[in-house]
């Protein structure tokens, strides 16, 4: 008896710590602003009229640049049956429905297109959710890996991607392991060769009532059970599966610095970043330390700069009342992250104090890097923030959301 009395007391009080952390954003809604965007200007991009699937529910997104000469464009994974079929958040309803890629072409506003997708088991489940994109130096040809949350199990798709106007993403193969408990983001570090994240350790797929109870239990009290893969396709198509770090929790987006030797890694439930030096001969990662953020960071991106930029949400309860049906929105919350001092320009001038909800309300700057506000809403707006992309080039930032409709375009 006093066994269970035990682990009760010990659940009470790491939820009871949980939520008097500073910037908790399990119970505190934030007062957010409607719409507040540091680059001006935002407009939301849907669908062309006579597009066969709507632009909703998109949960990352990366730049595509077919060759030196050619504006950046960006691939969405979406999937408008989410809040039928999430095997992250739930519920586990009804995996009928498939998702898709889209692809979004910069311009006046610009225009949004599924990506046709050819060669696909035709009776196989499409539930894209990270993608990353990589082209060969050299190669005519992009490769395209998506983790797809299939009914029975998750597995990771791998196409390639024609350099056409209207391009086609050709199925080449389907990577399934044991392994593969929980991926939830993938980033490239070759033409056959990614990271994995692995967001929980205890999966919705567990039978009732565990399923429903043991997630959520991993994420309130943030227990160190999410772990990194490195993963190799061997040229026999074996997987040579390697644990790159383990100890998180809740790891969800990552992304690898421009030149390759840093990996940022989002802890969704701990609120931070946890940031890597790599080494790209041997994949091998080396811990260096972590960056706080004033909400659930969900994915991550790098610019072309070095600085990072991470959209999350600030309030866990209302997305779930999003996911089940229980609201119509979610407040948003993007951020960029820069090293005080990077190619040469200090950073320090950079300031949060005049954005309708500052971060200092949620957290210290670190010391090691400036933080500041690209985005805020209430959600009614723009709900549920999960990418945040900036173009440096053009000086426009493309936010994505997950129980969102369309793609938000903000411009200098």
């Amino acid at each position: 008896m006093w066994v269970k009395s035990s682990i009760y007391a010990l659940l009470l009080a790491g939820l009871a710590w949980r939520l008097a952390r500073p910037g908790s954003n399990i119970l505190t809604l934030p007062p957010l602003p409607e719409n507040y965007s540091s680059f001006g200007s935002c407009a939301i991009v849907k669908e062309n009229a006579d597009a066969p699937v709507p632009l909703k529910y998109c949960e990352d997104a990366v730049f595509w640049q077919p060759d030196s000469g050619s504006n950046k464009q960006l691939i969405m994974s979406c999937d408008p049956n989410r809040k039928e079929w999430n095997t992250v958040m739930g519920p586990l309803k009804n995996p009928n429905s498939r998702g898709a890629l889209w692809l979004y072409t910069p311009g006046s506003p610009g225009s949004a297109e599924p990506i046709k997708i050819k060669g696909y088991p035709p009776n196989a489940d499409f539930h894209p959710l990270g993608i990353d994109v990589l082209t060969p130096s050299g190669s005519d040809v992009t490769y395209l890996y998506a983790v797809n949350h299939g009914r029975d199990i998750s597995t990771i798709e791998v196409f390639t991607l024609s350099h056409d106007k209207s391009p086609i993403a050709t199925y080449q193969k389907t990577l399934r392991s044991l392994l593969f408990r929980s991926p939830n983001s993938i980033t490239l570090t070759s033409a056959n060769s990614f990271y994995l994240t692995h967001d929980h350790f205890f999966t919705r797929r567990l039978p009732p009532p565990m399923g429903m109870v043991m997630p959520m239990v991993e994420t309130m009290l943030t227990l160190p059970l999410a772990w990194l893969q490195h993963v190799r396709v061997k040229p026999d198509g074996k997987l040579s599966i390697s644990l790159a770090a383990a100890g998180l929790a809740f790891a969800n987006g990552a992304s690898l610095s421009p030149d390759g030797t840093e990996l940022a890694v989002a802890s969704s439930s701990y609120q931070v970043l946890y940031m890597y030096e790599r080494n790209p001969s041997t994949n091998k990662l080396r811990y260096k330390y972590k960056i706080e953020i004033p909400y659930s960071p969900d994915n991550v991106s790098y610019d072309d700069e070095g600085g990072i930029v991470v959209a999350g949400h600030p309030h866990l309860k209302s997305l779930s009342n999003v996911a089940y049906r229980k609201a119509s929105h979610s407040p948003s919350w993007v951020v960029e992250i820069r090293p005080h001092q990077s190619n040469g320009t200090i950073y320090g001038a950079l300031d949060d104090s005049k954005t309708p909800f500052p971060m200092a309300s949620r957290m210290s700057q670190p010391e090691t890097h400036i933080v500041r506000t690209l985005y805020q809403s209430d959600g009614s707006a723009f709900s549920s923030t999960s990418t945040g992309l900036i173009d440096s080039t053009t000086g426009t930032m493309y936010v994505t959301g997950l129980y969102e409709h369309g793609l938000l375009v903000c411009t200098n």
